[in-house]
């Protein structure tokens, strides 16, 4: 794939003195002066060389402010990669300025998740060919520009050049295979007992059927009356109750999407696993997913399209609201009303309905009682996972002194979260 950017929607010039520059200029101003009233040879020469170069520099800034348009194109030999690969940008750009300019760093206006270094910059008649390497987290990254960090020849002054592009590029990164399956057994949390079921061998009171024994077995499941009458020892496999279908809804606010560590990509990893985890045992898994911005929703996930879940997740878009304003654009708002579409839409028998989620406050709370009441109205099961940034931080990253204070003040809000499902009856749990 080739992407062309023809023309720029807008471009801006910054220009900005360093530590040095205003004692570079005062002594440019000496040099004028040593060069205007010394009779050494030496000297004066010595004082036009470095003036000469100082008013180059001064000269390269003033250039500068002028470069309002640039000829641009970018190729792109392909927009989907995995999080463990990394990917090729060219850029090409012409401004006759830029023969004067010596490009210092190259960044991609982007969001946190995705990554870039420059690779190598070329300058050809005018012409800079950049090339970059990128590489992200999972999810759908948006490339709105380019801001290119120039040096004047005697490096006294900052000039950035921000390109800002016509059409945005699209980048889509993959998650990586998931290594860790939780067993059958550490699902059974997740699965509680269903009255609409399917049937499986694995934990139960029902016996399913009775086989020769492996070494391994517990000595507890031995059916005794078979062994005795076929003189050799034989197994009970007990039936499991399960639900055929499951709901995974996951409430993502904009604290995951970060670039200082790998927490939603942890979060991206537990969840896979757990995903393929229930599919191994036969169930059919719809999933939904809310961020900050917008809603995406997965087709039904079973057996035969297992890898359908991958492509899921790399259709997820990284936020682009700030922290700040979290608070009142959080995904936890619309969990009740999103909940209740899908178990609507695509639950037609009782469903296990997951919610994964950090609750922000009390309303999240109040939210919390009212989707178990819808669920329970229309005979789901309702199961509860809190994550935390901090959470997952704390326990597969390291944390620092500052985020361990902030978990601590999150505390209370857990308990009370934690106190509300137990009163309900309602299984939770902190760990994917």
């Amino acid at each position: 794939m080739t992407n062309h950017v023809s023309i720029p929607n807008k471009t801006e010039v910054g220009i900005n003195p360093k530590k040095l520059s205003y004692i570079v200029v005062f002594l440019y101003s000496i040099l004028i002066v040593v060069w205007l009233y010394s009779n050494n040879i030496v000297i004066s020469f010595v004082s036009i060389a470095l003036s000469s170069l100082i008013s180059c520099s001064i000269a390269s800034i003033l250039f500068a402010k002028y470069i309002n348009s640039v000829n641009l194109s970018i190729e792109l030999p392909t927009n989907i990669g995995m999080v463990d690969t990394l990917l090729d940008i060219y850029i090409h750009i012409t401004n006759v300025f830029f023969s004067i300019l010596k490009i210092r760093n190259v960044l991609l206006l982007t969001d946190p998740g995705l990554k870039s270094h420059l690779h190598k910059v070329e300058l050809k008649n005018n012409t800079i060919s950049i090339h970059i390497k990128i590489h992200g987290y999972s999810g759908t990254h948006v490339i709105r520009g380019i801001l290119i960090k120039f040096d004047d020849i005697m490096q006294i002054f900052d000039i950035s050049f921000k390109i800002v592009f016509k059409d945005e590029i699209t980048i889509r990164i993959i998650p990586s295979s998931v290594i860790y399956i939780p067993s059958t057994i550490t699902l059974r949390q997740y699965i509680p007992y269903a009255p609409l079921t399917l049937r499986r061998k694995g934990v139960g009171i029902e016996i399913l059927s009775v086989r020769d024994y492996i070494p391994g077995d517990e000595y507890r499941k031995i059916a005794w009356k078979h062994t005795a009458r076929l003189g050799k020892l034989m197994v009970k496999e007990f039936e499991a109750l399960t639900h055929r279908n499951a709901i995974i809804v996951i409430s993502i606010h904009s604290d995951f999407f970060t670039e200082y560590s790998d927490i939603f990509e942890i979060l991206v990893e537990r969840i896979l696993g757990l995903t393929l985890g229930l599919v191994r045992l036969g169930m059919s898994i719809r999933m939904g997913v809310i961020t900050d911005e917008s809603i995406f929703i997965s087709n039904a996930i079973s057996k035969n399209n297992v890898k359908d879940i991958y492509e899921f997740f790399s259709t997820i878009s990284w936020s682009h609201i700030e922290r700040m304003i979290r608070n009142i654009y959080s995904s936890n708002k619309i969990l009740r009303w999103f909940t209740r579409n899908l178990t609507e839409e695509y639950c037609k028998e009782p469903c296990l309905v997951m919610l994964v989620l950090d609750p922000q406050d009390n309303f999240d709370i109040d939210v919390l009682k009212l989707i178990y009441n819808d669920l329970k109205y229309r005979g789901h099961t309702l199961q509860v996972v809190l994550i935390s940034p901090l959470i997952l931080k704390f326990l597969y990253l390291r944390a620092n002194l500052n985020e361990f204070h902030e978990l601590l003040n999150k505390i209370p809000i857990i308990k009370t979260c934690i106190r509300l499902l137990k009163s309900m009856n309602i299984q939770s749990t902190f760990t994917l």
